[in-house]
């Protein structure tokens, strides 16, 4: 407040009478007086202006009410301020009072007459007048103003409004606006320059590149003050205007504040994310275990706030990516999540989105190669499978023993599943078993998959050896290696190269004469080291035993047809012939000799009935006898000449 001193006030205030006919005839007394004025500044006299010719101890006049600014002399009826100073804008009858007339302090005096003879009750009214006593001032020295970057030219904000205890010509009367580099803006309008009950723009406005400053008289006489847009805004360009607002009474002289105008260029969604690279590439280890981090993706947004936060999503990504890998959304960390085999898949490609949290959403996407790095981790696989004419099924191969040496009888085949050095293999036939692996043919481009023949390397014979296991094993190249091994039984098959064989070239029986027909005589037997067909023998005899024997073709029984006599044939000898039933027919023969025995069959017979024979004696003379031995001569002529003994 400011303080004057009693001259000043006294020419501030006027007093004015004002004689309002009651119907008790009573007068209404009405005065002015500035506010913030010092002690016993002259009012009023009441006495004057009531018209009462105040003879001295006559009459005295008595403050009834209003006390708490005034005072009155009881002789004189002089009106006046007490110690208490008056303050417009702090009396509680004036607030939110703007009609200068409308603020008042009533008071009640007393006109007492002599000996109190008479007492008259008056009414009175001084009406505060304002000075300028009160700076405009804003709600904060600082006003922050948030305006969206996207907000097109001619956009309008309010500002906040100042405000001044004063009223009047000492209230508000412009605002002004000072940019940020320090340049001054205009006044805007000038005092008593408004349309009343009317909206309207003030002339002058402050003016910048981007803003403008414009003052609306709204209808109930205040003045608004408005930011316009005149320019484009990008927050990614500059975020922030710092500006002065000031505002100034009408007073003379006048007063002003300034406060600090902020204004905030907000944020929209107006930028996507950027990825730092457009193609994320890495090397992974296969069976690297689950939580190993890979690769960070990492993207960038110029905005800011939830336009600016980015969560990281798979995009164009197959469900095998979806299931191994882990992208973290925050982060764009990307982590194993289940163990890979190379073997099944040797590259996993993708794209990840890159996505900001604006409405609508703005993306941006990379694509993300990984190869996966091979590990000795698979051992070679053997595989044999038939070749040719040669039967293999189920782990078997029917190999005939006549096959020429160095004839293929297999196709192996050796594969490794892991890459380079891990993948190349060696392979070999272990033991000491006729056969030896050749190479068949390598596929081009592919050092992990090879092809063998498996040859004999020496003749078979099934008379030997009827079945070898061929034992193969496989030595990749890794560090440490890893090796397989497979078997293929290889039974070899007969063929028929041998003849039947009998265990004896003669067999010499003895069968007595006088025999019943179909007798056996003997049995011959024939063995075959073939087998199978080959191994089955049918017996048969030549053709010179003109029936008299037969033979048994399954079990080598020789039987007689006839009955043998010792007399008439005492020795027989014939051919057994052993044929085999193989394909190619072989035989084998034996030389059967039958001496027919004996039997005491027939009576002995002389040659003759009568036999004459002579005995010579020493002296040469012949002599008869009963013993000798002669034959019967018959009639033979020389018989007479042999001598007998």
């Amino acid at each position: 407040m400011r303080t004057t001193d009693a001259v000043d006030y006294l020419f501030c205030s006027v007093l004015v009478l004002q004689l309002v006919h009651q119907p008790a005839a009573k007068q209404v007394l009405r005065y002015r007086l500035a506010e913030e004025g010092p002690a016993d500044v002259r009012v009023g006299n009441v006495a004057v202006d009531l018209g009462i010719v105040a003879v001295s101890g006559e009459v005295t006049f008595t403050l009834e009410s209003g006390s708490d600014f005034l005072k009155i002399d009881n002789i004189t009826g002089e009106l006046s301020t007490n110690d208490r100073r008056i303050d417009r804008e702090k009396l509680q009858q004036c607030q939110m009072i703007f009609d200068e007339n409308e603020c008042f302090i009533d008071f009640e005096v007393s006109v007492i007459g002599p000996a109190q003879s008479w007492v008259d009750l008056f009414e009175g009214k001084v009406i505060i007048l304002d000075i300028n006593d009160n700076t405009p001032s804003f709600p904060s020295p600082v006003l922050t103003l948030s305006v969206e970057e996207n907000r097109p030219i001619g956009t309008l904000y309010l500002l906040p409004t100042a405000t001044d205890r004063d009223f009047g010509r000492n209230g508000i009367e412009r605002y002004e606006l000072i940019q940020d580099g320090g340049e001054n803006s205009r006044r805007l309008g000038s005092p008593g320059d408004s349309y009343s009950g009317k909206r309207r723009f003030e002339e002058g406005a402050s003016r910048s590149s981007v803003f403008e400053l414009q003052v609306a008289d709204t209808t109930d006489g205040e003045k608004q003050p408005q930011l316009i847009i005149k320019g484009a805004l990008d927050r990614e360009q500059r975020d922030s205007y710092e500006l002065t607002l000031r505002v100034r009474d009408g007073g003379d002289p006048p007063r002003s504040s300034q406060a600090i105008l902020r204004v905030m260029i907000t944020d929209v969604n107006d930028n996507s994310p950027r990825f730092e690279k457009s193609v994320y590439e890495a090397d992974l280890p296969e069976n690297s275990s689950p939580g190993s981090p890979i690769l960070q993706l990492k993207a960038t947004d110029a905005d800011v706030g939830v336009n600016g936060q980015i969560e990281y999503v798979f995009g164009a990504a197959t469900e095998s990516v979806r299931r191994l890998l882990r992208l973290d959304e925050s982060t764009g960390w990307l982590s194993v999540l289940h163990r890979i085999d190379r073997e099944e898949v040797s590259q996993l490609r993708f794209t990840v989105m890159a996505r900001d949290r604006g409405q609508p959403p703005k993306m941006d996407k990379a694509t993300v190669v990984l190869n996966i790095k091979d590990e000795n981790d698979n051992v070679p696989a053997i595989e044999i499978r038939k070749i040719g004419r040669i039967f293999l099924k189920d782990g078997t191969a029917n190999v005939a023993e006549d096959v020429v040496v160095d004839t293929p009888i297999a196709l192996v085949q050796v594969s490794d599943r892991d890459q380079g050095q891990n993948g190349v293999v060696t392979c070999t036939v272990v033991g000491d078993v006729p056969f030896q692996l050749k190479p068949a043919s390598e596929m081009e481009g592919e050092q992990n998959k090879k092809k063998y023949f498996l040859h004999t390397s020496a003749p078979l014979d099934y008379e030997a050896t009827q079945e070898y296991n061929v034992v193969i094993v496989a030595v990749d190249s890794g560090s440490p290696s890893l090796a397989s091994n497979n078997s293929l039984l290889v039974k070899v098959g007969d063929t028929n190269d041998n003849p039947p064989i009998f265990s004896q070239n003669v067999v010499e029986v003895s069968f007595p004469e006088n025999n019943g027909p179909g007798e056996r005589v003997t049995t011959v037997t024939a063995v075959d080291a073939d087998s199978g067909k080959n191994a089955e023998i049918a017996y048969s005899l030549d053709s010179a035993v003109n029936g008299i024997f037969s033979i048994d073709a399954d079990t080598g029984d020789i039987r007689v047809n006839t009955i043998l006599d010792r007399e008439h044939t005492e020795r027989y000898e014939f051919k057994v012939i052993a044929k085999d039933k193989g394909v190619n027919t072989l035989q084998g023969s034996a030389t059967v000799v039958v001496l027919v025995s004996d039997k005491n069959d027939n009576e002995p017979k002389f040659m003759q009935d009568v036999f004459t024979f002579y005995v010579q004696g020493e002296s040469g003379a012949k002599q008869s006898g009963r013993h000798g031995y002669g034959h019967r001569c018959g009639q033979r002529p020389q018989c007479g000449d042999e001598s007998f003994h």
